[in-house]
């Protein structure tokens, strides 16, 4: 029965043992997480509605005030660390004209003590300054800036703008029996900082810098909207505000800086008035002549205090009407003129007398009236219809002239893209006064026609084609034969195209289709030519006669005799080619002197009755050579 009751007593105390263990743990963790932070942050004290914060120089506080205040009972406000606690309290008024002693205890029970000791200078050395014949009060007057204190104190102050900087009389409000040096009262140059030495009746003496700045604060003009000023004659005023002018009108310049050029024009600055504090009303006049545009304002009030509204245009519209630049709608260098073609100009009109305007291109004295245009509501930009240039014969080139009328006025500008480059102007209807280098060609030959509106230099503007055309149509009766030669040339009065091969021999004539999608019609030239069949390449050997039986009772019925000058053995008979070398026969009998082939197919026959050219290929002495001929039918 013991063995049992020594057990449970020792399980009891191991049990007991255990828990007092971990007692002990989280007490020791619970001491050992609390703060042990305890020091003054910030130790401030107010006198005459003025906060002063005291320096903290390890834990005393120390601080001397002017000799006429009183420290009997003053109530500091402090700042303490996080979860600390002081004693006395913040806010709590003491006696400072002796020491005071401050505990600051941590949470953790561990404490500082702060001395504070503040005491009061001996005698008055309290000096003001203030200027004579200068307000003092109001937006206008002069304002004291006191910087931080050194060995002097520097003192700056802002004097309007209109004060005589160099001839100043400051007035120094001195404590009984101090001097200073220079004298109160004495007119000084304070273009730069003067130094005051004031002497007290201890002799002690302290420095006192006093500067003066004249300048006035940034000028700023507010946002305006578009349609502010709009419809202002020529000669009128208008009313802006600006935050804040200078005094001095004469001081303040305005300009209105044309919004797509930057130039200026000078307005006449009537008058400044003061609206409310640091906001002025500013009245000018608009010159006695002025050009319509989207203008910026500019106002400078000093040569280097200045604003511009950058990001807000006005329209002006109440002046003369203005044309500033096209825009060329893919056509990159140049305006085409062409069916159906318009431009997008930037214009600024009176839009109350819009109907009353009329327009055109002028060259050489010569004006072309614009037929149709339509303008957008007050955003400048309209829609102009091209005259027909080329049915009014009228010359390209890059000095034409944009013409706006109004109550008998003409009013000329330079047709210019934005960046001010001429634009030229190109005439661009169909091909006309065209010429060719010959009348008589044979195939392999370059052609080369002549003449205006041939071809127009394509930089990937949707407004072309890649290529203009030569179109040769057969003149023989019964010959319906068009062939179509598309050329690139680097000229735009020619073009320049080898004949091929393919192209049948015989009488044609010229029709031209230039590269401007807006022409789809062939022009005819009236030029006919004629284009032989090549010789042949083979040293003698040529051709004498091809011929093609169409009638069933004659021999050679739907077959092809080609007959030579000469006797053919040795010369091996490669192929024949027929129907612009579209037909290749190589099964055929030969003869001394010719070669038949077999029955050819209807629709082959067909072919040949409008495209009769053909060539045989040859061998001779392993040299390849070419004859060409041009089947008869019988």
């Amino acid at each position: 029965m013991k063995i049992p009751s020594l057990f449970t007593l020792s399980t009891c105390f191991l049990l007991i043992f255990a828990s007092c263990s971990k007692d002990s743990e989280e007490v020791e963790e619970e001491v050992q997480s609390k703060s042990d932070e305890k020091e003054i942050l910030i130790f401030s004290i107010d006198l005459d509605n003025e906060s002063v914060e005291l320096a903290i120089n390890s834990t005393e506080i120390n601080h001397m005030f002017s000799y006429d205040k009183d420290l009997t009972s003053l109530a500091p406000t402090i700042t303490i660390s996080d979860k600390a606690t002081i004693s006395p309290k913040s806010g709590v008024t003491q006696n400072f004209s002796q020491e005071v002693i401050y505990t600051v205890t941590a949470e953790d029970g561990s404490n500082t003590k702060y001395k504070v000791n503040l005491s009061v200078e001996d005698e008055n050395k309290k000096v003001t300054f203030s200027f004579i014949g200068l307000p003092e009060d109001g937006p206008n007057g002069y304002k004291q800036v006191k910087l931080p204190e050194t060995e002097a104190d520097s003192i700056n102050f802002r004097v309007p703008y209109v004060s005589k900087i160099p001839a100043l009389e400051l007035q120094l409000n001195l404590p009984e029996g101090a001097t200073s040096i220079p004298e109160s009262n004495k007119i000084l140059d304070f273009t730069s900082p003067v130094t005051y030495a004031v002497t007290f009746n201890s002799g002690d003496t302290k420095k006192y810098i006093v500067s003066v700045d004249n300048s006035l604060d940034q000028v700023k003009l507010p946002v305006f909207q578009l349609q502010q000023f709009m419809n202002i004659a020529a000669g009128e005023t208008f009313t802006f505000n600006a935050y804040p002018t200078n005094p001095i009108l004469d001081s303040v310049k305005v300009n209105l800086v044309n919004s797509h050029t930057k130039e200026r024009i000078p307005l006449t600055v009537e008058k400044i008035e003061e609206v409310e504090y640091r906001k002025n009303a500013v009245t000018v006049r608009l010159p006695e002549s002025y050009l319509n545009a989207r203008y910026e304002l500019e106002i400078f009030i000093e040569h280097d205090n200045s604003d511009i509204t950058f990001e807000s245009q006005m329209l002006f519209n109440g002046g003369l009407p203005s044309f500033n630049y096209i825009n060329l709608f893919g056509e990159l260098d140049k305006v085409v003129s062409r069916p159906g073609a318009y431009l997008s100009g930037i214009m600024y009109l009176d839009h109350t007398r819009i109907n009353d305007y009329t327009y055109s291109l002028k060259k050489d004295g010569v004006e072309y009236d614009i037929p149709t245009v339509s303008h957008s509501d007050f955003y400048a930009r309209s829609t102009l219809t091209l005259p027909d240039l080329d049915g009014l014969n009228a010359p390209n080139g890059n000095d034409y002239k944009f013409v706006i009328k109004i109550d008998g006025e003409s009013y000329e500008y330079d047709l210019v893209d934005y960046w001010g480059k001429p634009v030229a102007v190109v005439t661009g209807g169909n091909p006309k006064n065209t010429s060719v280098s010959q009348n008589v060609f044979t195939k392999g030959d370059m052609i080369t026609i002549t003449g205006e509106n041939l071809y127009f230099a394509n930089n990937g503007e949707d407004i072309y084609r890649d290529l203009s055309e030569i179109i040769l149509s057969s003149t023989e009766s019964g010959n319906n034969l068009v062939y179509r030669l598309p050329v690139e040339s680097s000229n735009e009065n020619s073009l320049v195209r080898n004949i091929p091969d393919e192209i049948q021999s015989g009488e044609y004539n010229i029709k031209l289709k230039n590269n401007i999608k807006s022409f789809n019609q062939d022009i005819d030239t009236g030029i006919d030519i004629t284009i032989l069949q090549p010789g042949s390449t083979h040293p003698t050997l040529v051709v004498t006669e091809a011929v093609i039986g169409v009638k069933s009772e004659e021999p050679f019925y739907k077959q092809a005799k080609i007959t030579f000058n000469q006797n053919i053995d040795g010369v091996e008979i490669d192929e024949i080619l027929f129907v612009e070398n579209s037909l290749s026969v190589k099964n055929f009998l030969t003869y001394p002197t010719s070669v038949v082939t077999g029955v050819l197919e209807d629709d082959d026959l067909s072919e040949m009755n409008h495209k009769r050219d053909g060539k045989v290929l040859v061998t001779d002495n392993g040299v390849t050579y070419e004859i060409p001929f041009s089947v008869v039918f019988q």
